[in-house]
């Protein structure tokens, strides 16, 4: 494949980076008067550097990927972004610096990961890792040299009950242990960079939720992220399959055809609704109680949104007009496809082997996605449902 590459230049990305935020009413007016508006460069980007893993979390929406990438033989590089091409996103966006976000599966099970981390060395940048920590103690030496610019996202869903139900069982001590030890690492200086918990809520930890963001805050993390799980229904899964076809059959997504269903169908785990009335006295009491901890839910619902939420109800939980997110966000699957949406990779805008970044951004097929979806969001013709739960789209001001 021919590897093109195209150095992003930094004239005026710093000032759309700093003022991203105080500017969402501005972009919301570019929206208004050009759908396919998007910022010069995009200001964060997202890797999916590897299907492998090695949990099997039952709210994961990746977990069938992950299986199968689990079954190749490991000298078979299935399902991962090959070295040279994260040189090339970094090498490209070297000037402006794109915050970066690198996920998988579990990023620390890439077959290539000590060069990865050199990659990061030789290009440094601010970097959220999102892991589950059974690795940590073995690419210690690796995440200390990038550690300056880090922010470990570290997925820890509750206590040992949580974990053995949800996740695997018997690896919780493992886990919490490389936590401790990178916390510890942290206090001595060794380590420089941030620790954040990622906790999905499950039936297991609501009960023990207000004792969790203690536990979080007695060891010394420095943020506490509470997640929904996303759950779409039945019903709105088909109306997506309605709207996909009649409004982006043109993209002929290789993704959709080679799973023989949409991604939108992995969205199945839910809890049960019964659950609200306790979920909503545990943060009571959080909220009621003195802390330090900063603790962020996402999406972030008022008690009367909560039921509806977990129950698959068809809105978005605050009206957007517009999504955000494809105005300002680039994200890179295993393959080496882009999505112009993080969660539905049948939104297919092209491929970071074949293409620079910049020349899949400002693509046609890019564009044309921007605004055929805004389009959609502001008349309402959009499936709303179908993103309800998505805490970047309720998580911008637009």
């Amino acid at each position: 494949m021919q590897n093109k590459s195209v150095l992003i230049n930094k004239d005026n990305f710093k000032t759309f980076k700093n003022n991203a935020c105080s500017q969402a009413g501005k972009i919301k007016n570019k929206i208004s008067r050009l759908a396919s508006y998007a910022m010069p460069y995009p200001m964060d980007i997202e890797m999916e550097i590897t299907h492998r893993c090695n949990l099997s979390c039952r709210f994961c929406f990746q977990r069938e990927e992950s299986i199968k990438a689990n079954n190749q033989p490991r000298k078979v590089p299935y399902g991962e972004l090959d070295v040279s091409i994260i040189e090339k996103v970094l090498r490209e966006t070297s000037e402006v610096k794109s915050d970066l976000y690198m996920h998988g599966g579990e990023p620390l099970m890439h077959q290539e990961w000590n060069d990865v981390a050199k990659v990061f060395e030789k290009y440094p940048r601010r970097l959220r890792l999102s892991t589950n920590g059974l690795l940590l103690e073995k690419r210690m030496e690796s995440i200390l040299r990038i550690s300056k610019n880090l922010v470990i996202v570290f997925s820890l869903h509750g206590f040992k009950g949580s974990f053995d139900t949800y996740s695997r069982k018997g690896m919780y001590d493992q886990s919490n242990r490389n936590l401790k030890l990178i916390l510890s690492l942290k206090k001595k200086g060794v380590y420089r960079g941030l620790v954040t918990i990622n906790c999905v809520l499950n039936e297991q930890v609501i009960p023990n939720l207000f004792n969790f963001t203690k536990y979080c805050e007695r060891i010394g993390v420095d943020q506490l992220i509470i997640s929904y799980p996303w759950y779409i229904s039945d019903h709105t899964r088909r109306k997506m399959d309605m709207y996909y076809e009649s409004h982006f059959s043109w993209l002929n997504s290789k993704s959709k055809l080679e799973n023989n269903k949409p991604s939108w169908y992995n969205y199945s785990f839910h809890l049960d609704p019964s659950v609200t009335n306790t979920l909503c006295n545990q943060i009571d009491k959080i909220e009621s109680t003195k802390r330090k901890l900063p603790i962020r839910f996402h999406p972030d619902l008022k008690k009367n949104e909560i039921y509806g939420h977990i129950s698959g109800k068809n809105r978005v939980t605050r009206r957007k007009q517009y999504c955000m997110n494809i105005t300002k966000q680039m994200f890179i699957l295993p393959n080496g496809n882009v999505s112009a949406c993080k969660v539905f990779n049948e939104f297919y805008a092209g491929n970071i082997y074949k293409q620079s970044l910049i020349d899949i951004w400002k693509g046609e097929r890019m564009n044309n996605i921007r605004k055929i979806m805004n389009n959609s969001f502001n008349d309402g013709s959009w499936p709303v449902g179908v993103c309800s739960k998505c805490n970047l789209l309720s998580g911008n001001q637009l």
